[in-house]
């Protein structure tokens, strides 16, 4: 049985639900905080100070800590200056100098406290170099307050990478995904995919309908487009005007052509209302895809703009065919 069609009044309503489920800061949840001690004892301290308000991970030696913080998630380190492995001035200086971990805050806790130690963390980008007899709620208190900034920092990112419009992830935060997935296919010797999404006579639509009803539009199509993502690591962006893009790492032509036809068919599902005189009487979109196996070979820049190139021919032909269509 077909779904009866989205009027032009339900448009406003519809986009304001899902408006509500966009990617926004979550002010109440906890950040992950990594400890780091090779004294069990210790360790059950600081869990003890810090386990109620934080998402607590531990590592017993360097190596540990830098594996824990290369799987991701960890916001700040608290850890013991005094580790095996690798020395905590080599942690602190690997996550500083590379883009993927440099946001994480490192504080470093003393038994033997030396100005000259102290210089040598806070010249390396540690946030804090901390006396191991402070008091817990002094200890408490100063990482509590690292943290704010922290997640106050996280909040701004966010905003930055977020379209104002459509709540999802803006040209920015595109750009810089891509260059962070182009890589990790090089390393994974894979395939990396874009679809390039243009809805379908946009210009007609508002010049019948205003751009208010544009914005709700546009909204409605860039959720459809989330919705329909088969997994979480696909990136889903607004390009520019009614123009999107989908990020797929680690997916071959094949499957991203599936995955373009399923955002089709989704955005047809939608049924609202064209304009008089586009060439559909619902909203459509049209999809260009491409693909790419990059290696170490490849310059990046060049590559990736090649890449996109690609996508945007793709993309003109599903539109010189007659649109509503994917296109390789």
């Amino acid at each position: 049985m077909a779904s009866a069609p989205t009027s032009q009044d339900n448009v406003y309503a519809i986009a304001s639900t899902l408006h509500n489920s966009k990617l926004t800061p979550k002010s109440n949840s906890k950040l992950t905080l990594l400890l780091v001690n090779e004294f069990e004892n210790q360790l059950t301290d600081w869990r003890n100070i810090f386990g109620t308000h934080f998402q607590i991970q531990t590592a017993s030696d360097g190596l540990m800590a830098l594996k824990a913080i290369l799987n991701g998630n960890i916001d700040i380190v608290l850890s013991s200056t005094q580790l095996a492995q690798m020395t905590s001035a080599d942690v602190c200086k690997f996550v500083k100098q590379h883009k993927s971990t440099e946001h994480i805050q490192m504080i470093f806790i003393s038994d033997h406290y030396s100005e000259i130690e102290e210089e040598q963390m806070l010249d390396l980008g540690a946030i804090d170099y901390i006396a191991s007899d402070t008091l817990p709620k002094i200890l408490f208190s100063r990482v509590k307050n690292h943290i704010k900034l922290v997640k106050h920092t996280k909040e701004l990112e966010l905003v930055s990478k977020t379209d104002a419009l459509t709540g999802i992830a803006n040209r920015f935060c595109f750009d810089n995904q891509l260059v962070h997935d182009w890589q990790a296919v090089i390393r994974g010797a894979g395939d990396i995919s874009l679809i390039m999404v243009d809805i379908d006579h946009f210009k007609h639509y508002n010049d019948e309908f205003g751009h208010v009803k544009g914005d709700e539009c546009l909204t409605l199509v860039a959720q459809c487009l989330v919705a329909t993502r088969k997994r979480t690591t696909d990136l889903v962006a607004r390009f520019g005007g009614e123009e999107f893009v989908i990020l797929l790492p680690f997916t071959d032509l094949v499957g991203a052509t599936k995955i373009a036809n399923d955002l089709v068919k989704s955005v047809n599902g939608l049924s609202i209302p064209h304009a008089a005189n586009a060439k559909y009487h619902n909203i459509t979109i049209s999809a260009g895809v491409t693909s790419y196996s990059p290696t170490f070979k490849d310059e990046t820049s060049i590559g990736i703009k090649e890449f996109m190139n690609q996508a945007d021919v793709s993309l003109y032909k599903a539109k010189t065919y007659g649109r509503n269509q994917v296109c390789s």
